[in-house]
């Protein structure tokens, strides 16, 4: 059950990672 929460958090910490640069080359675009 440990490895499986610890992984859904990995796999979330991807995504939001993923969305943060997503928006930062928008702010660059804008910039």
């Amino acid at each position: 059950a440990t490895i499986s929460v610890s992984l859904m958090m990995l796999a979330a910490t991807n995504e939001t990672l993923q969305q943060t640069d997503d928006l930062v080359e928008c702010f660059h675009l804008f910039l």
